[in-house]
């Protein structure tokens, strides 16, 4: 038995990255060098990343979560990676009802593959006729206990409010523009204890959340494989144009 230890290059490491450079400037594929480690970092090679709206929001310069330039990444209503994996996680806790809501046609036989009851095409809607067709589905005009938006649109946040039933609660899970307002009638949620909140990542705990993910990918709860299409690193272009277009839920890229 023999063992080795092996040097690890922790200064200048060189790698490529896509950077984008101001708001409204297109990502570019850049070699770069990455910062001195610290003893709190730990080194990884990076096989695959996924590309989040919020990173389109950001290249727009809609919010700022970092100066530019910047190499980003991190990682109902709307049917796309998170409204998709929310009707998931409220098919694992057994809720009787789940209503998705999406403008594309092509994304509902997939919402409900992965848990919807009931599915709605809202283009073309007025936000009277989203309520009214959401209190109709949910019987008697009761409206949704709870409701998550995950589009960041303030008109489908204002929507999302308004099917609120008595004491339900909505969370805001999309990013929606810097300096984004909405209009809310505080005496409903006075009169009807309803509740509206932010919900960043889940509100979750990381060190004990993502065991659980993992246990429930493992177990058939979580198949996000069905939302995921790779894409070579080099054509990150083709995979925010369907992104952008509604063609793929999750973008995933392949740098290896």
């Amino acid at each position: 038995m023999s063992s080795s230890t092996e040097e690890v290059q922790t200064s200048n490491i060189s790698t490529i990255g896509y950077v984008v450079h101001d708001a409204n400037q297109p990502f570019t594929l850049e070699s770069i060098t990455l910062k001195e480690m610290q003893p709190t970092e730990l080194l990884i090679e990076m096989q695959y990343s996924g590309i989040c709206h919020t990173d389109l929001v950001f290249q727009k310069g809609q919010i700022r979560v970092c100066p530019y330039p910047a190499i980003l990444g991190h990682e109902v209503f709307g049917l796309g990676t998170v409204g998709l994996t929310a009707i998931m996680a409220a098919k694992y806790l057994k809720v009787k009802q789940i209503i998705g809501v999406d403008i594309f046609d092509h994304k509902l036989p997939l919402a409900k593959e992965l848990g919807c009851t009931d599915v709605l095409n809202s283009s073309g809607l007025s936000a009277d006729d989203i309520v009214k067709k959401i209190k109709e589905l949910t019987g008697k005009n009761n409206g949704a206990d709870f409701a998550i938006d995950c589009t960041g649109v303030p008109k489908v946040i204002e929507a999302m409010l308004n099917v609120l039933s008595m004491r339900g609660t909505a969370a805001t899970v999309g990013v929606p523009p810097t300096g984004a307002k909405i209009e809310i009638d505080p005496l409903q949620y006075l009169l009807g204890s309803r509740g509206y909140k932010g919900c960043r990542e889940g509100d979750s705990n990381p060190p004990v959340f993502i065991p659980q993910l993992c246990k429930m990918q493992a177990d058939g709860h979580f198949p996000v494989e069905k939302l995921c299409k790779v894409y070579d690193y080099k054509d990150l272009d083709k995979a925010l144009h369907d992104l952008h277009d509604g063609k793929v839920t999750k973008p995933v890229i392949k740098w290896s």
